[in-house]
């Protein structure tokens, strides 16, 4: 196993939020943002990268990666990422998994071996979760290939590299902190139960 692997992390930004109606990094948690809690979360890893236009968030001090591949979603900024970052391994964060920690990122690390490309955590449903994994550089190429083919799945992408399934139960915190927020009522629901465990431990 590769435990001992330096690993970065980016956190997507680049996403239009039309269902949430605002940009969902700068929706309020705890004493800051979204985006402040999940930069606190993951600042033990070798580097935390922002996917995002370089002007968006002028404050903060992460360095940021614009995507190479315009219009092509998720697939794009992870490969952009990829492209940048300086370690072996990259765990990718969406800006709207308030729950992931660094805790998630070091617990996929022990569970990807060194010819794997991706290790993705599946629920109980089956379904993955392709925006809170660890990718690793070899699979750049394979990347470029599918964003120039015109194929923008990230789940395609997964199908064609070598990729180690993790079942979400597993991590720590279990299949919970792969809730993410895409709409007012889930933000709401959310922040209301994360309320409700702080105020009754």
């Amino acid at each position: 196993m590769s435990a001992r692997e330096a690993m970065s992390a980016v956190i997507l930004c680049g996403g239009h939020s039309r269902r949430m109606g605002r940009d969902k990094a700068g929706l309020a948690w705890g004493d800051g943002t979204l985006l402040d809690a999940m930069l606190r979360a993951l600042s033990g890893l070798d580097e935390v990268y922002l996917s995002v236009d370089r002007d968006r968030f002028p404050r903060c001090t992460c360095r940021a990666v614009e995507d190479r591949y315009p219009g092509s979603g998720p697939l794009g900024g992870i490969c952009s990422a990829l492209q940048a970052c300086e370690t072996p391994l990259l765990f990718v964060s969406g800006c709207d998994m308030p729950l992931v920690t660094g805790a998630v990122a070091y617990a996929l690390r022990e569970r990807i071996p060194p010819h794997a490309e991706a290790a993705v955590p599946q629920d109980a449903s089956g379904r993955v979760h392709p925006l809170c994994a660890i990718y690793r550089q070899t699979a750049v190429s394979g990347m470029v290939q599918q964003l120039q083919s015109g194929d923008f799945r990230l789940v395609n992408a997964l199908r064609r590299m070598n990729t180690v399934y993790v079942p979400a139960e597993t991590l720590p915190g279990g299949e919970t902190v792969l809730a993410n927020l895409n709409t007012p009522n889930e933000y709401a629901a959310l922040l209301k139960k994360v309320r409700g465990d702080y105020s009754n431990p």
